[in-house]
C-alpha cells in the first residue's frame, strides 16, 4: 500500500498516516468468528467540508448479529482448518533464514572490558558536527543510582559543550547484568521525552567494569545543523520487532542513520527465534528493514559501520559463516544480551551525498 498511499499524497495532499494522523476501521467478519456483523442502518456526517481536507465520519444507528455457515462448536484452530487457513503462526512467516558461508573473513571477536572511569570526549567525531563522549561511570549502590549519577555526568558534559540530552543519537549502557535491566529502565526513561535516542544495553558483568560502576555508559550526539528523522513503531505485525523500550528504533541525523540493538526476536510473537543458527540472519533482516523504513532509499550497501555482539566463540564463528558485505564487521564478546539472545547487530549507515535530512518527522 505504500505506493499508493504516496501516489495519493503527491496528487491530492492526502495524509499518507490518515486523517488526524490514524486510520478508524470497523471489523465486521473474520474468519475465527463464529458469527458476523451486519450494519443495517449507518449515517454519513460531515464534520468539515475544507475544500483540501474534508473531514466525515461515520454514525452507525443499527447493527444486527448474523449466523454463518460455518459448524457449530469449533475451537480457533478448527476454524482455521475449516477455512483452509494455514501457515499463520508467527514463526511461518519468517521465510528462510539459513545462513550462507561467506569468503569474507571477519576480525576475531574482542572481549568488552570498561576499565576507565574518565569520560573521553571527541569532538567532530565520527566527522564534522558530531561529538562522541566514552566511558561515563554510574556510580551507586543500586542501579537506579548508577542511572542517576551516569545521567549527571554526561549532562554536565554536554552544558559545558553548549548542548543538552536532545543532542544524542546513540546510547550504549554497558551494564553489570541482565536482571537490572528492568530497574535501569525506570529510571532511564525519565530523561527522554517523545524522541529518546537509539539504544544498545549489553552486561559485561560486574568483573569487567570499573570497582563500583554499576554501569558505564558511552553516547553519540548530533550538534550540526538539521532537524532529525525518528522512527517509532509499536504495534505487533510481522514486519519486524515492535519498540519495547525507551528508545528509538532508528535515528536519522545529518549524513548518518543509527539503528538501535536488533536482536532475533519473531515480530509476530515477541520471543527469541527457537533455532541459534537462525538468529544472526533474522537479527540483521530487522536491522535492515528498520534502516529501509526510516529512509527508504537506503539498503545494505550503505551500511558504514556494523557491530555484531555475541555471548561466545561458537556464535563468533556463526557471524563469520553469515557475514558478506565488504565493509568492517566489529566482533564483541559480552556477558549477556537482552532476552538471553545469543547475537545482537548494530549499524549505522551512510546516506549518499544528494540525500539530506532536513525535516523533523516521528514516524
Amino acid at each position: 500500500m505504500e505506493s499508493t498511499l504516496l501516489t495519493l499524497q503527491e496528487k491530492y495532499g492526502a495524509n499518507v498516516c490518515g486523517e488526524g494522523g490514524e486510520f478508524e476501521t470497523y471489523t465486521l467478519d473474520s474468519p475465527l468468528f463464529k458469527k458476523r456483523l451486519e450494519i443495517v442502518d449507518k449515517t454519513v456526517i460531515k464534520h468539515s467540508t475544507d475544500a483540501f481536507a474534508p473531514v466525515s465520519y461515520l454514525h452507525i444507528h443499527d447493527v444486527h448479529l448474523r449466523d454463518k455457515n460455518v459448524p457449530k462448536n469449533l475451537t480457533q484452530t478448527e476454524l482455521l482448518d475449516w477455512h483452509k487457513i494455514t501457515n499463520i503462526a508467527p514463526h511461518d512467516r519468517l521465510g528462510s533464514l539459513v545462513p550462507t558461508s561467506s569468503s569474507h573473513t571477519c576480525p576475531a571477536p574482542e572481549i568488552v572490558r570498561v576499565d576507565s572511569v574518565t569520560p573521553e570526549v571527541k569532538m567532530d567525531f565520527p566527522g564534522e558536527g558530531w561529538v562522541e563522549v566514552t566511558d561515563i561511570p554510574g556510580l551507586g549502590e543500586s542501579p537506579t543510582a548508577s542511572t542517576v549519577d551516569a545521567f549527571i555526568r554526561l549532562q554536565k558534559i554536554l552544558k559545558d559543550l553548549g548542548s543538552d540530552l536532545s543532542c544524542l543519537v546513540r546510547v550504549s549502557l554497558y551494564v553489570a547484568s541482565m536482571a537490572e535491566y528492568p530497574e535501569i529502565n525506570r529510571a532511564y526513561t525519565k530523561y527522554f521525552g517523545l524522541n529518546p535516542p537509539v539504544r544498545v544495553c549489553v552486561a559485561l558483568g560486574p568483573e569487567s567494569l570499573p570497582k563500583g560502576c554499576g554501569l558505564s555508559m558511552s553516547v553519540r550526539g548530533w550538534l550540526g545543523h538539521g532537524e532529525r528523522k525518528c522512527l517509532h513503531v509499536q504495534g505487533i505485525s510481522h514486519w519486524a520487532p515492535s519498540n519495547i523500550g525507551p528508545y528509538s528504533q532508528g535515528v536519522l541525523a545529518g549524513s548518518l542513520v543509527h539503528i538501535s540493538g536488533q536482536i532475533a526476536l519473531v515480530p509476530g510473537s515477541m520471543k527469541l527465534v527457537p533455532e541459534p543458527a537462525q538468529e544472526p540472519a533474522l537479527a540483521f533482516r530487522h536491522a535492515l528493514r528498520v534502516l529501509q523504513a526510516l529512509e527508504p532509499s537506503l539498503d545494505k550497501q550503505n551500511i558504514s559501520s556494523a557491530v555484531c555482539y555475541v555471548v561466545d566463540t561458537a556464535g563468533a564463528d556463526l557471524v563469520q559463516s553469515f557475514w558478506s558485505l565488504p565493509i568492517n564487521l566489529k566482533v564483541l564478546t559480552v556477558k549477556q544480551l537482552p532476552r538471553n539472545a545469543n547475537f545482537e547487530w548494530e549499524i549505522v549507515a551512510t546516506l549518499p551525498p544528494t540525500t539530506t535530512c532536513d525535516t523533523d518527522s516521528d514516524n
